[in-house]
C-alpha cells in the first residue's frame, strides 16, 4: 500500500523552480507527493540508492527521491547524498538525493520525459490516491475488505476506485 497526489495523465499540479547547471538556466521539475514504499508498490526500479520504507520516518523531511532524467540534466554519475540548486544565492532544496528513480512516463507518451522529483508526502493532504497492489484472483472479495475499511476511516467520503491498468491504457 502506498499513496500519491495525482493519477496517470495529470501534471504533478505543483512544479518546483530549481536552478540549472549553467548560470541564469532555471528549470520547472514536476513534484510529486508519495508515501512510503511508494516506488515497490509501482514495482518502478531503482537505479541508484534506495526509495522510501518506512522504516525511515525522517525522509519526510530530509530525502529527495529524483528520476533519471533529472540526474542526466546535472551530469550526476552518483547523485545519491547530492542536493538540488533552489536560487542564484547558492541555495539549496531541503534534503538530499536518496535514491534515483528510472524514468516512467505519467503523463501520455507524446510529453517528453522531464525531471522529476518526490517527496515523502505522508500524513499530507496533498496524497489524494491510495495505491493498493493486489495479488489475489478474488478482486470482488479484496474490494469489499477495502471498502469497508474506507467507511470505517473516513464514513462521511464516498469509496471510489479504479484499475491502474485501465488508467495506463487510457492515459498511453
Amino acid at each position: 500500500v502506498s499513496a500519491r497526489n495525482m493519477s496517470y495523465g495529470v501534471k504533478s499540479g505543483y512544479g518546483t523552480v530549481i536552478y540549472g547547471k549553467t548560470e541564469g538556466e532555471s528549470l520547472r521539475l514536476d513534484t510529486y507527493s508519495v508515501d512510503y514504499d511508494y516506488a515497490d508498490v509501482l514495482s518502478i526500479p531503482l537505479r541508484a540508492g534506495r526509495s522510501f520504507p518506512a522504516e525511515f520516518p525522517s525522509d519526510q523531511e530530509e530525502s529527495l527521491l529524483v528520476n533519471a532524467a533529472l540526474a542526466r540534466h546535472f551530469g550526476w554519475q552518483d547523485p545519491i547524498g547530492e542536493r538540488i540548486p533552489s536560487g542564484h544565492d547558492g541555495g539549496f532544496l531541503s534534503g538530499s538525493i536518496i535514491g534515483v528513480l528510472a524514468d516512467t512516463h505519467i503523463q501520455p507518451l507524446r510529453h517528453e520525459l522531464e525531471p522529476a522529483l518526490y517527496r515523502l508526502g505522508h500524513g499530507r493532504p496533498s496524497l489524494q490516491y491510495i495505491l493498493v497492489r493486489v495479488s489475489t484472483p478474488d478482486l470482488h472479495q479484496i474490494l469489499t475488505e477495502l471498502e469497508r475499511t474506507w467507511h470505517s476511516v473516513v464514513p462521511e467520503i464516498p469509496f471510489g476506485f479504479t484499475h491502474m491498468d485501465e488508467d495506463v491504457a487510457r492515459t498511453f
